[in-house]
């Protein structure tokens, strides 16, 4: 198993605009652009503060009435 921890960043060329419901990114390269809602900017912020996908899922638990 791989023990090496994982930074994740959004690639230079992808810009990153949040509105109140979520998010859009755009992909200055080619063109592509995506909607996101609230949850997946959480997880996308949890994961570029240096959180592990695990972690990130159970901060996102706590904050629900989800079991992790």
């Amino acid at each position: 198993m791989n023990m090496t921890a994982r930074t994740y960043r959004l690639a230079p060329h992808i810009v990153f605009n949040e509105a109140e419901q979520g998010a859009v990114l755009l992909d200055t390269r080619g063109g592509k652009y995506w909607q996101i809602n609230k949850t997946t900017v959480d997880v996308l912020r949890l994961l570029e503060d240096g959180n592990s996908v695990s972690e990130a899922a159970t901060i996102l638990a706590s904050q629900s009435d989800v079991e992790s």
